[in-house]
C-alpha cells in the first residue's frame, strides 16, 4: 500500500509542490528587508461639549483633539539604509477627510546613532528620515492631531524599498486596550493551511523513522514487506530529510507571519511607548 501511494504520480507532484514552497519561503527568510509599523491613539477631547474649554490653534478652534504614537522599525533581518529607499525618505499620511496634523515630534528611538528623525509635516503628512536601521532599529513618532473620530480614520505609513514590496499599510487607529491585529479570513485560512502541512509532514517523519530503526512493527500496522522495503530505502530517507527541512521552513514563516500580524515583534524601547 505504501510503495504504491509513494510512487503514484500525484503524490510525487503534491509532495514536490510543498518541498518547493517550503525552500522558497526559506530561501527568502535568509536575507529580507521589511520595515513595519503600528499605532496607538488616545482621545484627549471629542466633540467639545465642556463648559469653559476652549482649545485653540493658532487662533482655530479645535473640537476634536487625538494624540497618536506611531511606532515604525525594521522588522527584518537585515540593515535598511538610506539608499534602499527610492524616494530616501519614509513617509506617514493622514486622512484627509478627518484629520489635521497640529503637532508632531520624536518620542523615542531604539538608538540615536542612525540619526532616526522626523523632518518635517504639514496637515496631513509627517516626512521621516534616517541613516540606518540595524534589525529591531525604530522610533516612535508622536502627533497631536484634530478632526472628527470614527472607526474608519486610517493613516498610511509609505515607503518604497529597493528590492522589495512597497510599505503602504492603512491602520485604523486603535485604542491601547485593542493592540491585537485584525485576522481577516483569508489570512486564517492560510495559517489554517500552512498548520495543517506541517502537521502532516511532522507526523509523516515521525511515523517513518519509528518504522525505520524498528519501534513500530510494521506488520502491526498493516504495511506490507514491499512498503517496509521502501520506508528502509535511501530515497525514503532523502525524502523525509526534505520534508523535515520543508516543515522547519513552513513552521519559520508562520511564526514570522504572526508576529507581524500580532504586533509581537515590536522593540521593546518601542513598545513602552506606545
Amino acid at each position: 500500500m505504501l510503495y504504491s501511494l509513494m510512487n503514484h504520480p500525484i503524490v510525487w507532484l503534491v509532495s514536490t509542490v510543498i518541498t518547493v514552497i517550503g525552500f522558497v519561503q526559506g530561501l527568502i527568510s535568509v536575507k529580507r528587508k521589511r520595515i513595519s509599523c503600528d499605532c496607538r491613539s488616545y482621545v484627549i477631547v471629542k466633540n467639545n461639549n465642556i463648559d469653559g474649554l476652549k482649545i485653540d490653534y493658532y487662533d482655530t478652534e479645535v473640537n476634536d483633539l487625538t494624540v497618536t504614537n506611531i511606532a515604525i522599525w525594521n522588522s527584518g533581518n537585515t540593515v535598511i539604509r538610506k539608499e534602499d529607499l527610492t524616494e530616501s525618505r519614509l513617509q506617514i499620511k493622514f486622512d484627509k477627510s478627518f484629520s489635521d496634523v497640529l503637532f508632531a515630534d520624536v518620542l523615542s528611538r531604539t538608538v540615536s546613532e542612525n540619526k532616526v528623525d522626523m523632518v518635517s509635516f504639514d496637515k496631513n503628512e509627517i516626512v521621516v528620515d534616517f541613516e540606518y536601521l540595524n534589525p529591531k532599529d525604530g522610533v516612535v513618532i508622536q502627533v497631536v492631531h484634530s478632526g472628527e473620530w470614527d472607526d474608519y480614520s486610517t493613516i498610511e505609513v509609505v515607503c518604497l524599498l529597493k528590492g522589495s514590496k512597497s510599505i503602504k499599510k492603512p491602520m485604523t487607529f486603535k485604542s491601547k486596550q485593542n493592540k491585537k491585529g485584525q485576522v481577516d479570513l483569508v489570512t486564517f485560512a492560510g495559517y489554517i493551511s500552512t498548520i495543517i502541512i506541517i502537521i502532516f509532514s511532522v507526523a509523516l517523519i515521525v511515523f517513518i523513522w519509528l518504522v525505520r530503526i524498528g519501534i513500530v512493527d510494521y506488520i502491526g500496522v498493516g504495511l506490507s514487506e514491499a512498503d517496509y522495503v521502501e520506508i528502509k530505502s535511501p530515497r525514503m530517507l532523502m525524502y523525509t530529510i526534505a520534508f523535515g527541512i520543508s516543515a522547519v521552513m513552513y513552521a519559520k514563516g508562520l511564526i514570522d507571519r504572526i508576529k507581524n500580524n500580532y504586533k509581537l515583534g515590536i522593540p521593546n524601547k518601542l513598545k513602552n511607548k506606545l
